[in-house]
């Protein structure tokens, strides 16, 4: 029972102490958003965050859309589809040559808009909850 007891003591001792080391709760090396509002600089990087999102969301939905189609189905388009649907199939029918590297070169696209977008926004807004 002692031991349990002293085990909670230095639970509550440890939960007591500041986060992390630090009096302010911060990281080491993470200070609060260096960019002030309303700077050329602060709107130059909510841009890139805009335009990453915009583009994670196009290689999502391009994933979406090409990894749908099915070659079958495309061929018969180009066969005996109306003008423009045997334009649309004839344009997409080389993307879908190659499924695996289309798919890979979507993901990566993706995977790497949204890798980035938290290094730009940690500069806009703090990475901590208080």
């Amino acid at each position: 029972m002692e031991v349990a007891t002293e085990a909670a003591r230095q639970l509550m001792h440890v939960a007591a102490m500041p986060r992390y080391g630090h009096h302010n709760g911060t990281h080491p090396g993470h200070e609060a958003p260096n960019i002030p509002f309303g700077t050329v600089e602060f709107w130059i990087v909510a841009f890139v965050c805009l335009l990453l999102v915009a583009f994670a969301a196009l290689m999502s939905g391009l994933t979406m859309a090409y990894m749908s189609f099915d070659t079958l189905n495309l061929s018969i388009l180009e066969a005996s589809g109306t003008v423009i649907e045997k334009t649309y199939a004839a344009a997409i029918t080389p993307l879908l040559a190659n499924r695996h590297l289309l798919l890979v070169t979507l993901l990566v696209g993706n995977a790497t808009a949204m890798e980035a977008l938290p290094i730009f926004l940690d500069k806009l807004v703090p990475s901590e909850v208080m």
